[in-house]
C-alpha cells in the first residue's frame, strides 16, 4: 500500500516532544548507534543525519566541529533542534523527504539515516535507503526495523489485544510489511500509539538489508541485530543498568560481544530499530581490500610501531606498520614495501605469525601478521602513499617496544584497543607470554 506522507508528517510532528523520552531499552539501543558513530569519524567533515529528528546525534557532532546537515520530514522536528542547536554555525536544518534527497551523488563524507526515516517510509523504504546510499562519498551507518523483532510485536500485540493470530504477523512474516489500513485489525492494533495511528512499515532481514546496500555499489562492513542482548533481559534489569554509568559501559560491551559472536543475526532491541548496516564506499583505486599485510619487525626482543596523528583533531596512536596488496603483488612484497613506505626499513620477511579478522568497523576485514626482520636502513617516520588516507593522517614517529616487559610501553599502546590485543597475540606467538 502507499505510504501517505503527509499524513506520515503530521503523526511525526505529534511526536515531536516526546521523541527523546526513552522507553524500556531505547536508551541502549542509541548508546550502541553511539558507540557505531565513534568508529566512524576518521577523516569526516560533512556528515548528512537523514530522519535527524530533534538532534540527538546531529547537534553534538556539530557541536564537535563537523559540518552537518540535519534533514527531517517533520517541521515540529526541526524546530526543537534549531531552537537546541541556539544558533550553531556548523549545521544546517532541511525539511525533506528520505526517499527524494535533494543532493548531488557523494555529497556527504558520512550519511547517518537512523530510527524511522527508511522503515516508516514503508513502500518506499528501499527508495529511501538507495537514496541514502547514493549521497555517501565515504561512510554510510543507517538503523531499519528489525522484521525478526517486529514478528514477535504483533504475535504479541494480537494474542493481547485481539485474542487470536491475525493477518498482521503473517504479512509481516512474509514481506516485512506493516500498514494500518492494510487488515481492518490493524486499527485496533494500533490504538495506544500516537494518535492511534501507525501508517507504514517496512521491516528487513540483514541479508536484504546488505544486499540493497551492495547493490547500490557500497560494500558491507557490518550488518546484523542490535543490542539483542536488551531483548532477552528482563526490563528491571535495563533499568538497573541505566542508573549506573559503569554499569552500563560494562552492558554496551557485552551487548556488542553478544551480537557479534552470540546471536549476529538477532532481533534488536524491541524499541528503536533494532537491525544495522554499516558500509564504506570502494576506493576510486577498485574494491575495498579484504586484507592488510602488516609487519611484526622485530630486534633484540623489541618490535617497531608507527605512530599515526590526524590532521584534524590532532588524535595519536600507534599501530603495526602495514597495508594493502597491489595488482600483482605477492604477499611477502607486499609486506616488505609497506615497510619501506612506512618505516624505511629493509626488511626479511621469515614467516606468517597471525592471521585473524580485524576488529568490527576496520577499513580490512582481515589483517595477516607477518614477522620481520631488518636488513638495511635506519628507522624513522615514513609516509602515506595512498592520497586519501595521506589527507588524513601522517606518520609523525616510529618507536622500538620491549616484548619482555609491557610496563615499558607508551600508555598510548596499553589503552589502544586495536594494537594493544595484537601485541599480546604476537607476544604469545613468539613465546614472550600468553595471551589471555
Amino acid at each position: 500500500m502507499q505510504t501517505d506522507f503527509e499524513r506520515e508528517k503530521h503523526w511525526w510532528n505529534a511526536k515531536a516532544a516526546t521523541e527523546e523520552q526513552d522507553r524500556q531499552d531505547e536508551a541502549i539501543n542509541r548508546a550502541l548507534r553511539w558507540r557505531e558513530i565513534e568508529r566512524h569519524l576518521d577523516g569526516v567533515e560533512t556528515i548528512l543525519t537523514v530522519g535527524g529528528g530533534t538532534g540527538v546525534f546531529s547537534i553534538p557532532l556539530a557541536t564537535r566541529g563537523y559540518q552537518v546537515t540535519h534533514l527531517d520530514l517533520a517541521p515540529a522536528m526541526i524546530e526543537i533542534a534549531r531552537t537546541r542547536a541556539g544558533g550553531l554555525e556548523t549545521i544546517q536544518f532541511i525539511e525533506g523527504n528520505a526517499t527524494d534527497l535533494r543532493f548531488p551523488d557523494r555529497a556527504f563524507d558520512l550519511v547517518l539515516n537512523m530510527d524511522g526515516a527508511i522503515s516508516f517510509c514503508g513502500d518506499g523504504a528501499e527508495r529511501a535507503l538507495k537514496e541514502s546510499c547514493r549521497v555517501a562519498r565515504h561512510k554510510l551507518i543507517v538503523t531499519v526495523s528489525n522484521r525478526a523483532m517486529m514478528i514477535a510485536v504483533w504475535t504479541s500485540a494480537s494474542l493481547q489485544t485481539i485474542g487470536r493470530l491475525t493477518p498482521a504477523i503473517e504479512a509481516m512474516l512474509e514481506r516485512g510489511e506493516w500498514h494500518q489500513d492494510m487488515y481492518p485489525d490493524n486499527v485496533e492494533l494500533s490504538k495506544g500509539c500516537t494518535q492511534d495511528y501507525l501508517g507504514a512499515i517496512r521491516a528487513f532481514l540483514p541479508e536484504e538489508l546488505a544486499q540493497i546496500i551492495e547493490q547500490a555499489g557500497l560494500h558491507i562492513l557490518h550488518c546484523g541485530g542490535l543490542g539483542s542482548l536488551c531483548s532477552l533481559c528482563s526490563s528491571q534489569a535495563i533499568q538497573r543498568t541505566l542508573g549506573n554509568a559503569d554499569l552500563l559501559e560494562s552492558f554496551l560491551d557485552l551487548c556488542e560481544r553478544f551480537d557479534r559472536k552470540i546471536l549476529p543475526n538477532g532481533p534488536g532491541t524491541r524499541q528503536r530499530a533494532g537491525l544495522i548496516a554499516v558500509a564504506q564506499r570502494p576506493s576510486a583505486q577498485g574494491a575495498v581490500r579484504a586484507i592488510r599485510y602488516q609487519g611484526a619487525i622485530v630486534r633484540d626482543h623489541r618490535i617497531l610501531l608507527i605512530k599515526h596523528r590526524h590532521h584534524g583533531d590532532g588524535r595519536e596512536y600507534w599501530i603495526i606498520p602495514g597495508g594493502g596488496r597491489e595488482a600483482g603483488e605477492s604477499e611477502s612484497h607486499c609486506v616488505q614495501r609497506e615497510m619501506k613506505e612506512e618505516t624505511h626499513l629493509d626488511v626479511c620477511v621469515e614467516r606468517l605469525l597471525l592471521d585473524a579478522p580485524a576488529v568490527a568497523g576496520s577499513m580490512y576485514p582481515r589483517r595477516k601478521t607477518y614477522l620481520c626482520t631488518p636488513t638495511g636502513g635506519h628507522a624513522a617516520p615514513g609516509y602515506e602513499p595512498e592520497p586519501d588516507a595521506a589527507q588524513i593522517y601522517t606518520i609523525s614517529e616510529v618507536g622500538w617496544f620491549d616484548l619482555r616487559d609491557e610496563r615499558t610501553w607508551d600508555p598510548l599502546v596499553v589503552r589502544d584497543q586495536i594494537t594493544y590485543p595484537q601485541l599480546q597475540r604476537i607476544r604469545a606467538a613468539l613465546g614472550y607470554g600468553s595471551h589471555t
